[in-house]
């Protein structure tokens, strides 16, 4: 899911006047860059232009165990026709969607539906985005998840010295990550986790409070400046909170001398690049900062 989220973007954020309104045609060519890397039928008249704004409705996105319902998706983009002549980059991208439902993909016709039917009672996720593009600065301004209850992802992104020839060779300037969770964790993140790290335990609670002390002790062993007290202070408070995290979670990336992206990575032969197994080395220039706001204690 990450790896076709991060293509979406790409495509979209990696020139026409400002805010300049969609037509029928530009609607058809760009949901062909969207619905390629999700995974959709490049049925160009599945978007439909509404009030300036590109529309495409009640899409199904299959990917390994999961389902992504989207009842309404909604886009405009600006410098198409020279991403489509030259490659350059966009320069502005907007996004929302509203309606969105994650479900476990059964393959079974009637579970699937069973389970479609109950997600539908609640109130599903909605996206808004905003990337933005100037002299190879790629801002993505806002991103906003607001999932049901009180629970949202907001995310900020700056890339300097972005080329579309040469995507590797970005480099991060700044990068700010903020999780409200009141359930959040457990629902999206809670099953996957314990099924790869309890698997079939007897005694689950014994083998979390081993996990849980092995965490700590090596967030104590984290390296000054990188993580500084109140960063160690606050990933603890983390763990300890776990498996029901409250409250609101904040990462904070900063690197005045840029932190390329290929830093951060690095070649794996036919597997292409995968992420730096030294992640400590591969942060190496950068500020960063964790804190945690337990709920009721803000």
């Amino acid at each position: 899911m990450k790896r076709i989220i991060l293509a979406a973007l790409t495509g979209l954020a990696l020139s026409a006047p400002v805010h300049a309104q969609m037509t029928e045609s530009s609607c058809a060519v760009s949901w062909g860059m969207i619905s390629t890397p999700l995974g959709l039928p490049p049925n160009l008249a599945a978007a439909q232009l509404e009030n300036g704004a590109c529309v495409a409705r009640d899409l199904e996105i299959v990917t390994g165990r999961l389902r992504i319902l989207v009842d309404d998706l909604r886009w405009q983009v600006e410098g198409l026709e020279a991403l489509l002549v030259s490659g350059a980059l966009l320069n502005r991208v907007e996004l929302s969607a509203g309606g969105v439902y994650v479900l476990a993909a059964t393959g079974m016709p009637d579970f699937d539906y069973v389970m479609e039917a109950q997600a539908r009672a609640g109130e599903g996720i909605s996206v808004d985005l905003l990337a933005t593009h100037a002299d190879g600065e790629v801002m993505l301004d806002r991103l906003h998840v607001d999932f049901p209850g009180e629970n949202a992802i907001d995310a900020t992104l700056q890339l300097t010295d972005v080329d579309p020839r040469a995507p590797d060779q970005a480099v991060i300037r700044a990068a700010r990550l903020e999780v409200l969770t009141r359930g959040l964790f457990e629902t999206y993140a809670l099953m996957p986790l314990a099924n790869l790290l309890l698997g079939s335990s007897d005694e689950p609670e014994a083998e979390v409070a081993r996990l849980q002390a092995e965490t700590i002790a090596a967030i104590e062993t984290l390296p000054e400046p990188l993580f500084d007290r109140s960063t160690r202070a606050a990933l603890v408070m983390l763990v300890q909170d776990m498996p029901n995290p409250a409250g609101r979670v904040i990462f904070e990336l900063q690197a005045e001398n840029g932190l390329p992206v290929v830093q951060l990575t690095e070649d794996a032969g036919m597997l292409g690049r995968l992420p730096a197994s030294d992640p400590l080395s591969a942060l190496a220039g950068a500020e960063l900062r964790v804190s945690y706001y337990i709920y009721g204690e803000e």
